[in-house]
């Protein structure tokens, strides 16, 4: 008989695109190892909390890129005369993991288990059989796609140990955006990180301005802001398709008239990041808030045209999240090539946290108003309010005592996902929205979960349940 809460559908909704070592690597030795990692077949260490054996891991492992396999394609090809047969193949596969999934959860509840979910779902996703030159790839603007650039390591395996992603948003150089190959090669190219490292370099188009916010008399001036991103989205999530990736080790790295834009753009998805380098940060405009940054690490990478800046937007991260900000002296001229020892060690000691127990949502555009595992379901429109009044939502989670505490301004609803590192799924949780107090109860759910991982195409992204209210109006 199958637990309850704990079966999963084959095929949830259609996947949304996004949204590497500790050291610098600096010997022979260092590169020999590393190639012989990236040759080796994908494990995952076993947990000493883990209650599944290295062997069961292993086993589910497998099963569950079997099923996940077919349910892509088939996600990518519904129109196509195969796709039932993919849809079925899908449906058989996941058959076949909720069967050893229900053997392997007799002894105990796995989706109680968080070392035994991340090591199960460490790798769900295949890619395809792409070979690293060691060569940027200029990939050139069409209607449907941005301009953009793609390296790939000669050290690179498709199955093998996920690479790292940095991904570049050019600066300007007389006045006119700088080429992804003009820009690569006066910033990472010959780097140690071309060997352990993939790289996405988006392009502007000329006549496309990055930095200035949308004028808002003109209108739809949102219009402009979603242009943008789609602009330098779209082709990090064709490439991204085609990569075996980290998803914990996405790393932003914007330049000159981009980083204010770079910037805003972590804003709308902080969760994707593990980290931003600005090369030539500029001052935060008044209407922008900070907040969804909350805790994401933030290089700034200070000359003397740009030391105000630094110190102002340093100031105001590390007052949300002490020490995320870090001023790095640049060395020689913008963009800093002789930084780049330096900007790869910062890079390479920043790892993503999901689950961080504090999570600040202080939207700057009505499209985006998620951080991490919160997200603003209803608020205000923020067009005409002044600063003080502007939607805001301060989720804490206190495992010790089992209680979240909530607190909104401008917001009517509110959507949290849950899981055992948060919360003790297993007792009545304690939920505090601007001093209600109410006791919830919630069974965890693979369902759910693999719908999360599923359509954020993120294995990290495990969350066992969701909790959704309404802000008590005051006074009631």
């Amino acid at each position: 008989m199958r637990r309850t809460g704990a079966t999963c559908d084959p095929a949830p909704g259609r996947a949304r695109e996004p949204d590497a070592p500790k050291n610098v690597m600096t010997s022979k030795l260092a590169f020999g190892l590393l190639a012989a990692t990236l040759a080796a077949p994908f494990l995952v260490a076993q947990d000493p909390k883990a209650i599944l054996t290295a062997a069961e891991t292993k086993k589910l492992q497998g099963l569950v890129r079997d099923w996940f396999e077919p349910w892509n394609e088939w996600n990518e090809s519904r129109e196509d005369k195969n796709a039932r047969k993919l849809q079925k193949k899908a449906e058989d596969a996941k058959d076949k993991f909720q069967k050893e999934w229900d053997a392997r959860s007799k002894k105990s509840d796995l989706l109680a288990s968080m070392p035994d979910l991340r090591a199960v779902f460490a790798q769900p996703f295949t890619s395809p059989r792409v070979s690293g030159s060691g060569i940027l790839k200029v990939v050139r603007e069409t209607p449907e796609m941005g301009g953009h650039a793609v390296f790939i390591p000669r050290e690179y395996k498709s199955d093998g140990v996920p690479m790292r992603v940095i991904w570049e948003l050019p600066g300007t150089k007389g006045g006119k955006w700088q080429s992804a190959k003009e820009y690569f090669t006066e910033t990472w190219e010959g780097s140690l990180s071309n060997k352990d490292s993939l790289f996405i370099v988006s392009e502007f188009p000329e006549g496309m301005d990055a930095d200035p916010l949308p004028d808002p008399s003109l209108p739809n001036p949102e219009d402009v802001e979603k242009k943008r991103v789609r602009q330098i989205f779209m082709p990090f999530g064709f490439e991204a398709k085609q990569l075996n990736y980290d998803r914990d080790r996405i790393y932003l790295d914007c330049g000159r008239e981009s980083s204010a834009f770079g910037l805003r753009f972590a804003c709308y998805f902080p969760q994707r990041f593990a980290g931003i380098v600005l090369r030539h940060p500029v001052e935060v405009p008044k209407d922008i808030r900070l907040g969804s940054l909350t805790g994401v690490p933030v290089l700034l990478i200070s000359s003397e045209e740009t030391k105000a800046a630094c110190d102002a937007i340093a100031a105001a991260l590390n007052q949300l999240d002490p020490g995320k900000a870090t001023i790095l002296e640049g060395k020689g001229a913008y963009p800093f090539k002789d930084s780049q020892p330096e900007i790869e060690t910062w890079i390479a000691s920043q790892v993503r946290n999901v689950v961080r127990t504090r999570v600040l949502v202080e939207p700057n555009s009505d499209s985006f108003k998620r951080a991490h595992w919160v997200a603003i379901d209803q608020a205000e429109r923020l067009t005409g309010l002044p600063a003080d009044k502007r939607p805001r939502l301060l989720v804490e989670a206190d495992r010790s005592t089992n209680r979240i505490k909530v607190e909104a301004r401008g917001v009517e609803a509110f959507t949290l996902l849950l899981n055992d590192d948060l919360i003790d799924l297993s007792k009545e949780f304690t939920v505090d929205i601007n001093g209600k107090l109410s006791t919830e109860k919630r069974e965890r759910n693979l369902t759910l979960m693999v719908e999360q991982i599923m359509r954020n195409s993120d294995p990290a992204w495990i969350f066992t349940q969701s909790y959704t209210a309404k802000v008590p109006k005051e006074g009631k």
